[in-house]
């Protein structure tokens, strides 16, 4: 799930507001995992017990008096928003999600630490294109921070597609390797696949394109450049249905 720590940024998406630009946030969307314990009789359990039991999630459901307190796992240090998951994933459980996020860790970073209390080790990410993990944390004033992002939610490490501060990625789409689902059903291949994002250069004469990355090791394969702009949402769904019709 996408958190924001308050509803303040609500705020800034009035449509006044977002037509002169002004759009603000205080507080970055973080992906968190929120887990829901299934129990029939919340008075068979002590008070503060964790409600969760048998799992490896870092996540907690403790009884308070007779109301339960979710505590969330946060799944990267990496402001992220618009995640998506391979499509035959969806409703069982999965091993990575791709998003558009901020190349430089801060809020999520700290509620990472307070929440997990893990080794930050576990949580660099690592970066593909011209700038390094390191150097993709020094971003200029007025330039794109924003970078495509795979999260492994099992080792909570990020890694980062973000060759140049003025590229600005739309929301991701993952396209699945038909071929690779039919041959491994028994053990399937999760991230073998095609990552898709209309990308924005915000550099004057300089062109809009469609970025194709290997959603493995993100790494490009190829990009369709545009005279014109094009808009970020390319239309996820029937996108993603024309594309597998049609892979080669």
């Amino acid at each position: 799930m996408i958190a924001y720590k308050s509803p303040s940024v609500l705020e800034s998406m009035y449509l006044n507001k977002l037509r002169n630009n002004m759009f603000e946030y205080k507080d970055g969307p973080c992906c968190q995992r929120f887990v829901l314990p299934i129990i029939s009789d919340i008075s068979e359990y002590e008070s503060s017990a964790n409600l969760i039991q048998g799992h490896h999630y870092n996540a907690k459901a403790e009884r308070i008096q007779n109301s339960i307190l979710l505590t969330p796992e946060v799944l990267s240090d990496y402001e992220q928003e618009l995640p998506t998951i391979a499509p035959s994933r969806f409703g069982k459980p999965y091993k990575y999600f791709y998003a558009v996020g901020d190349s430089n860790a801060t809020l999520c970073s700290a509620l990472n630490h307070n929440h997990n209390h893990k080794d930050d080790s576990h949580h660099q990410a690592q970066s593909s294109g011209a700038l390094s993990s390191e150097t993709a944390t020094v971003i200029k004033q007025d330039y794109s921070k924003n970078a495509l992002c795979k999260v492994n939610t099992e080792t909570k490490k990020t890694y980062l597609w973000h060759p140049s501060d003025f590229y600005v990625p739309g929301e991701p789409i993952f396209l699945q390797n038909p071929e690779s689902i039919e041959k491994n059903k028994a053990e399937e291949v999760e991230d073998d696949g095609v990552l898709i994002s209309a990308v924005t250069d915000l550099r004057e004469g300089h062109s809009d394109f469609l970025i194709f990355l290997n959603a493995q090791n993100l790494e490009e394969i190829g990009r369709a450049t545009f005279k014109s702009h094009i808009p970020q949402e390319i239309g996820r769904a029937s996108c993603r249905e024309r594309c597998r019709s049609r892979w080669s």
